[in-house]
């Protein structure tokens, strides 16, 4: 599995050279399972960013991100209205879509709960369609807690406070 970090908002963040986003090209296109944010499966299959792409624009991506080498391909935090949607193709399917309510902004290591979540899970033969939603609700109720005990964005999930409720 491979989350690849690499930027965000249609941006690499400043850290990433072409050369890096060519080279985690080819770290993607050799893992089983890959979970890029919009402006990161952009970045990889060269498609430019718009902020009024779609579920539907995600999914074209995932399918051309999968012929690379990955089998499952999550695109991760599709913004629209008050909801964000996790948007999943796995070769041989059809693509689908995990949508929970968007609840304030960015949250630090949610990334990582989510992908964690989502290894666990392949690990255990767990479907990746019940993978993604049990990850994406997790993630969503954690950040919820967090906008209830007002932790600060950096301060990332708390996800002591819920993981009994992970099933």
């Amino acid at each position: 599995m491979v989350d690849p970090v690499m930027g965000d908002e249609g941006h690499p963040y400043g850290t990433y050279t072409p050369e890096m986003c060519e080279r985690m090209a080819e770290l993607t296109a050799k893992a089983d399972i890959i979970t890029p944010n919009l402006t990161e499966a952009c970045i990889l299959t060269g498609v430019p960013f718009s902020k009024d792409m779609t579920c539907e624009d995600a999914a074209m991506i995932a399918q051309q991100l999968s012929q690379t080498g990955p089998a499952r391909v999550v695109v991760t935090g599709v913004e629209f209205q008050d909801r964000v949607a996790n948007v999943c193709y796995e070769r041989g399917c059809t693509s689908f879509t995990v949508q929970t309510a968007r609840l304030g902004g960015q949250r630090s290591g949610a990334g990582d709960v989510f992908s964690a979540i989502l290894i666990a899970d392949a690990v255990n033969g767990v479907p990746l369609e019940k993978s993604v939603e049990k990850a994406s609700h997790f993630v969503c109720t954690c950040v919820e807690r967090a906008i209830d005990m007002d932790l600060p964005r950096t301060d990332g999930l708390p996800i002591e406070e819920e993981l009994r409720n992970l099933r």
